[in-house]
């Protein structure tokens, strides 16, 4: 059971990637253990995100957004961490479209970010997007530092699949 646990707590492109690797019979019983266990958020939050220091102007940040969104899972928030990977703010995409090319993001990001940690279940994720309608959430580790994202899309797909699969949430 420890390689299901360990699985369960990467990120679901990380796990899904490491299944791969399995053999077959090997793959379905870690398949079967992670079914019946609730679906905590590290498993579906993806780890390619848009980070930037709050010292970056809004022109600056568009540059850079220009140059690592297309690597990105996420782009509709531009989360402001401090060296540490530590949440200090949000900026929407719209934000950063309205705002003034010379302030800083730090001045017109949003403070204290609703976010989850990498154990919370698929319940309580989908709790928090029905009552703030965010697209996507941060999720942060005990330290307060930033592991992956979950995006809203993905976690209402993963609650319509367990209905079907009869999966816990």
């Amino acid at each position: 059971m420890a390689l299901a646990d360990i699985l369960s707590d990467l990120p679901r492109e990380e796990s899904l990637e490491l299944q791969k690797l399995l053999k077959d019979e090997v793959a379905a019983k870690v398949q079967d253990i992670l079914e019946k266990h609730e679906v905590p958020a590290s498993t579906f939050s993806l780890s390619h995100f848009l980070a930037f220091p709050r010292y970056l102007t809004v022109d600056e940040a568009f540059a850079r957004f220009r140059a690592e969104a297309p690597k990105s899972a996420v782009t509709m928030y531009i989360y402001v961490v401090d060296p540490d990977y530590r949440v200090e703010g949000v900026v929407g995409i719209n934000e950063l479209l309205q705002a003034s090319p010379a302030s800083h993001l730090g001045e017109i990001m949003t403070k204290g970010v609703i976010d989850v940690p990498p154990g919370a279940d698929l319940a309580t994720v989908l709790a928090l997007f029905r009552r703030y309608r965010f697209r996507a959430l941060p999720v942060v580790d005990a330290s307060g530092r930033m592991v992956g994202v979950v995006r809203e899309k993905d976690a209402f797909a993963l609650e319509r699949e367990s209905e079907f699969s009869g999966r816990r949430i």
